[in-house]
């Protein structure tokens, strides 16, 4: 089962059609906007992180595929 709003489930299926492989510029794209949704999600409604932000915290400055 899995806990979260319409819009983090949306954004999780979001992520699985991109295949999933995180190595993959669409994938971890589509994984950063995941994760802004789950902290929304989870009451950081006035989180002012951005998308590029989140991508450098998760992945640092590695090159992705494609």
């Amino acid at each position: 089962m899995i806990y979260g709003s319409d819009s983090v489930i949306s954004h999780l299926a979001a992520f699985e059609r991109t295949g999933a492989i995180l190595a993959q510029k669409k994938a971890a794209n589509a994984f950063a906007i995941l994760v802004l949704a789950m902290r929304r999600d989870s009451g950081s409604i006035k989180a002012t992180a951005t998308e590029d932000e989140l991508m450098t915290i998760l992945f640092g400055t590695r090159k992705f595929e494609g």
